[in-house]
C-alpha cells in the first residue's frame, strides 16, 4: 500500500468506501486491492448498493 506510513501515523484501523455494483471495473480494483464486501446499511448514501472495507491492521 503506497500510503502505509500514513495510515500508521494517523492510526488508522480501516478504509471504507460506498459504492455501485454498476461500476463493476472499479468493484473489481478494489477486491484485487484486498476490499471486502461489508452489509450496507440503509439510508446512508442513497446512489450507493454495495459497501467495501479493508482492514489494514
Amino acid at each position: 500500500m503506497p500510503y502505509a506510513w500514513l495510515t500508521r501515523k494517523l492510526q488508522v484501523e480501516k478504509l471504507i468506501l460506498y459504492s455501485q455494483t454498476i461500476l463493476a471495473t472499479a468493484i473489481n480494483i478494489y477486491r484485487k486491492l484486498g476490499f471486502k464486501e461489508v452489509p450496507l446499511e440503509t439510508g446512508i448514501y442513497e446512489r450507493a448498493d454495495i459497501k467495501m472495507a479493508l482492514s489494514i491492521k
